[in-house]
């Protein structure tokens, strides 16, 4: 994270997504999960609502993605924990259907 935990700038989001491309390219995941709202706005669509959309399967290409709340959030906002066991139990029931 960046100092102070602000939001990373749009550059310093930039300086890391070729390498996370590249990744992605050489593993072939069948499922990305965003760890927050500032990946999901980057990786899944740019008027992500963290609030509103975590837990909810996205097809993007070749792969599902979804996002779920950040570790850190949860740790400041533990009333948001039922809901990460929730997305974690959707998270499982997808990638257990694409195992099929």
């Amino acid at each position: 994270r960046p100092p102070k935990n602000r939001d990373p700038l749009p550059t310093e989001q930039d300086m890391c997504i070729d390498w996370l491309r590249n990744q992605v390219r050489c593993i072939k995941p069948k499922m990305i999960v965003c760890l927050g709202r500032i990946s999901a706005m980057r990786l899944i669509k740019s008027d992500f609502k963290i609030t509103k959309e975590h837990g909810v399967i996205f097809d993007r290409g070749d792969f599902k993605m979804c996002a779920v709340y950040h570790p850190s959030y949860l740790l400041r906002d533990p009333r948001k924990k039922e809901d990460m066991l929730v997305d974690m139990r959707k998270i499982k029931e997808t990638l257990d259907e694409l195992a099929r």
